[in-house]
């Protein structure tokens, strides 16, 4: 998986957002939407919150497609997405599947710090 994400940010080169990963108190993992120009087009909070909501539309979609639940959660007031495994704690990690996604939407992921 390391392998494919290294060729993604290789082979793109026009990104509007990034997402930045990291953890709720619980351990649940988010993805910050972070405008690549943050004086740009792009960067209002309304067109990050649009994209916060096709991402989410795009999460529930791979899950059901996968067969498994989860809570997805837009936050678009603090530009994050949080998703929380369903008590059943299917086999696939919340965080393979949303940094799945994001490799799908060309959005480029990196670690929080």
């Amino acid at each position: 998986m390391a392998e494919a994400n290294e060729k993604q940010t290789t082979t793109f080169q026009n990104w509007l957002y990034r997402a930045e990963f990291g953890r709720t108190t619980a351990g649940s993992p988010t993805a910050k939407i972070i405008p690549t120009d943050p004086k740009g087009k792009f960067a209002g909070e309304r067109q990050i919150a649009a994209t916060i909501y096709e991402i989410a539309a795009e999460l529930e979609r791979a899950s059901d497609d996968l067969g498994v639940s989860w809570a997805i959660s837009p936050q678009p007031s603090d530009s994050r997405i949080t998703i929380e495994l369903s008590r059943e704690r299917q086999g696939r990690n919340a965080e393979d599947l949303m940094k799945d996604v994001l490799v799908g939407l060309s959005i480029p992921v990196t670690d929080a710090k």
